[in-house]
This record gives structure tokens, C-alpha cells and sequence, in this order.
């Protein structure tokens, strides 16, 4: 069996080069989800369809490049552990690239973080993380 933690560890000591991506919300597109697939619901709705979530279209694309521009692709999401299977199984066949899924990271309603980033759209987002690639080639 896999140690995920001990990869997740050997992937954040490449901090510089590593860029975490949240699943839900994300990846997967919420805003167009006709299946229970998020957890508005959630525990009361214990029947996640996690294998009908859609794809955000613009997310693979983005992501490869990410990958193209030699950075370590974590995605993270609160999903849990028994969830792994199927959310590996999704992103095999939506041909997502990326290095590690980590699951299980603490719920809460706002995350406070010195180097996060408000995800508001695909475009964007390649374009804040590229530039930081790029401004930390030119250093």
C-alpha cells in the first residue's frame, strides 16, 4: 500500500514547484452539476454521485500546461479516504494530470492562507500561476 503522506511530504518540500489544486469547486465544475455531487447537502445527503461530477472543460488543458511548465501537481480536496477509489477512477478517465491526491483536508468555511489564491477561473489562474513560474526563472 501506498504511503500518500509520506508522498505528499517529499512534494511539499519541492514547495517552489508545486502548485495545489482543490477538486470540488474546481476540477469539478459544481455550477454545472445536475447529479449530487457536492456536499450542499452534506451528511444528510450520503449518497454522493462522485462518478457523475463534470469536469470543469477548461481544467485539463490548464493543468497540462502546468505540468509542461515542470511543476508538481497536488490536488487536494475534503473528500474522504473511502472516497479515494472512485475520485481516482474520475480523474483517470477525465484525463486529469497531477502527482498526488491528497484527501481528508480540515473542513472549514474560510481558509486563511499566506500563499493561496481565490480561485475564480481557469484563465486566470494560468496566468497568476505561469507568471510566478516565470518570475522565479528570471530571479
Amino acid at each position: 500500500m501506498r504511503d500518500f503522506q509520506k508522498e505528499i511530504k517529499k512534494a511539499s518540500n519541492e514547495m517552489s514547484r508545486t502548485v495545489v489544486v482543490d477538486l470540488d469547486g474546481v476540477i469539478v465544475d459544481f455550477k454545472n452539476c445536475k447529479e449530487n455531487c457536492d456536499y450542499s447537502g452534506y451528511p444528510e445527503h450520503i449518497t454522493l454521485r462522485r462518478e457523475k461530477c463534470p469536469l470543469d472543460p477548461k481544467a485539463v488543458d490548464v493543468m497540462r500546461e502546468f505540468k509542461k511548465a515542470g511543476l508538481t501537481i497536488i490536488i487536494n480536496t475534503s473528500r474522504i479516504e473511502e472516497e479515494r477509489e472512485v475520485t481516482e477512477q474520475w480523474l483517470r478517465e477525465h484525463d486529469v494530470p497531477y502527482d498526488y491526491l491528497m484527501m481528508t483536508k480540515p473542513r472549514g468555511f474560510v481558509y486563511l492562507d499566506d500563499l493561496a489564491h481565490k480561485f475564480t477561473s481557469w484563465k486566470e489562474a494560468k496566468q497568476v500561476v505561469l507568471g510566478n513560474v516565470r518570475k522565479m526563472t528570471d530571479d
